[in-house]
């Protein structure tokens, strides 16, 4: 059933809605929104997209279904003809945006609706302390109304308050003049994106309420953009441009150096704010998107709520500029494995995925009994691992500084499914162990090095799964530079001999 949720509700849970036409009829008559706001939308976005047809004014159509969580099948659905399916666009946006996209000429501001990251603009940042409200005019389900889930929203707003600076306040009946976040039962989810000022609308009906799809909402509140409009993506992601619905190829404009607020953070596949590999998909039998890294190629859309690097973007613009880090100056360097100081709490860690303890110092540990000890450590001779079956499994493995580990896998056999969800093979094997973890249940990658000495692997598994068999050991050469050409034979029983292919400019025989 997550499956289901993931490759449908992904594209993006955020692509609610019917025809053209029909969607901004229904937003008229349904919608909290003012009507101005609505028209300006929807003549921004006739335009926009006659524009795109120009070049290629037939498209064949494919149609989509939303799923909600508990499995029950609403009525089908095309793309959302919201601005990159879930943006709210301000008289100022479609200002902006009617220059940069319609007239092909830079304006003198830059858009907050075109920047991927986070917004630069200190008047659209909140102060670190958010008032909220609940407007839900509907009471009962019916086919335009779904009550918005107040818990599910404030799950999701806890969520944020736990690992951010932030707090969120229920504020029901705020003063005039005040900015704060309303949310109401609308057409679709959206939301703006910044702080607009006063009285701003995040629309999250019933049918929006898993986490990822709410913490995505605010995070737009909060000023972050999606994903894959990075000026930096083309290093991370092939993009099939052949199949992109050309009516929909803005999506994936990319924007400069001088619009976007990154913050050195590193491009993440898993990023609660990017598009799924088929978004927009002309034919969904194809991606849209495909990872530079093949390793990552299943790991697409595979997140359940904001990832470690979507944190780390909203701690930087919001709790370094409030100097919430300053205090906790003092517990900088004791943080390991990439965490860093909690802004809340000065003695305690934000960690990664798959690391725990008040600094991060320890692996997450898994207590089933088919795992074995969960502290791998390698020498030259290869090291077994074979499991199938039921099993949720994280193994630590390590060799000696200065060494790599090589893997390969003589079986590998997982239910395929994109993303990957409740069963497959997991490792980190980038230096960096902040990165997320790469998933893989499809396609055999038959050969692993890792970047460092460290790696950290996973095995989920149901008592159908086949599983894997794989050998692990220190890589044979201790290397001064990256591994670029070497080759030799591994015997890894008596009747298998694998050819390995590495590389390296200088050598060091152990």
């Amino acid at each position: 059933m997550h499956l289901t949720v993931y490759a449908v509700i992904s594209l993006f849970a955020f692509s609610f809605f019917t025809e053209s036409r029909s969607i901004w009829n229904e937003m008229k008559q349904h919608s909290r929104v003012s009507k101005d706001t609505i028209q300006a939308n929807m003549e921004f976005m006739q335009k926009l997209k006659a524009k795109m047809m120009e070049t290629s004014p037939r498209e064949k159509k494919f149609r989509k279904r939303f799923i909600v969580d508990n499995g029950n099948e609403k009525k089908p659905f095309e793309d959302s003809e919201l601005f990159q399916t879930d943006v709210m666009l301000s008289k100022s946006d479609i200002e902006i945006l009617s220059d940069e996209l319609l007239h092909d000429k830079q304006h003198k501001k830059s858009s907050s609706s075109t920047r991927s990251g986070i917004i630069k603009n200190i008047e659209l940042r909140w102060p670190t302390v958010i008032p909220y409200k609940f407007e839900s005019n509907a009471t009962v389900e019916d086919e335009h109304n779904s009550p918005v889930n107040e818990s599910q929203v404030e799950l999701g707003l806890k969520w944020w308050e736990d690992h951010t600076c932030l707090t969120f306040v229920r504020n029901d009946n705020p003063s005039e003049g005040t900015d704060y976040l309303s949310f109401i039962d609308d057409v679709g989810c959206w939301s703006y994106v910044g702080k607009q000022g006063g009285r701003q609308e995040i629309s999250l009906p019933g049918y929006c309420s898993p986490l990822y799809v709410v913490t995505h909402e605010v995070a737009h509140a909060l000023g972050l953009h999606h994903t894959q409009n990075r000026p930096d993506r083309d290093n991370y992601i092939y993009l099939n441009k052949t199949n992109i619905k050309s009516s929909k190829a803005y999506n994936y404009r990319l924007t400069t150096f001088d619009a976007v607020d990154v913050e050195d953070i590193p491009y993440d596949y898993q990023s609660v704010m990017h598009y799924p590999s088929k978004g927009f998909a002309l034919d969904s039998n194809y991606d849209v998107m495909t990872p530079r890294d093949p390793l990552y190629i299943s790991s697409f859309g595979h997140q359940e709520e904001p990832s470690f690097y979507d944190i780390k973007l909203v701690n930087k613009h919001y709790c370094n500029a409030m100097h919430y880090l300053e205090s906790c100056s003092h517990i900088k360097n004791k943080c390991r494995n990439g965490g860093y100081p909690n802004p809340k709490y000065c003695n305690k860690c934000i960690c990664p995925s798959y690391f725990e303890g008040e600094f991060c110092q320890r692996v997450k540990r898994t207590d089933d009994p088919n795992c074995g000890p969960r502290v791998i450590r390698l020498s030259s001779t290869p090291h077994k691992l074979n499991i199938t079956g039921h099993a949720n499994c994280i193994w630590n493995v390590k060799v000696p500084k200065g060494h790599t580990i090589q893997l390969w896998f003589y079986k590998f056999e997982f239910s395929c499914n994109k993303p990957c969800s409740d069963q497959y093979f997991g490792i980190k094997y980038k230096k960096d162990m902040a990165y997320s973890m790469a998933l893989l249940c499809c396609e055999n990658p038959r050969v692993i090095q890792t970047e460092s000495n460290v790696a950290i692997i996973t095995y989920k598994g149901r008592w159908f799964t086949k599983g894997m068999e794989l050998y692990m050991r220190q890589n044979r050469y201790k290397c001064k530079h990256h591994i670029v050409k070497c080759e030799y034979l591994l015997t890894l029983t008596l009747i298998m001999t694998i050819k390995i292919v590495c590389s390296s400019r200088q050598f060091i025989v152990m």
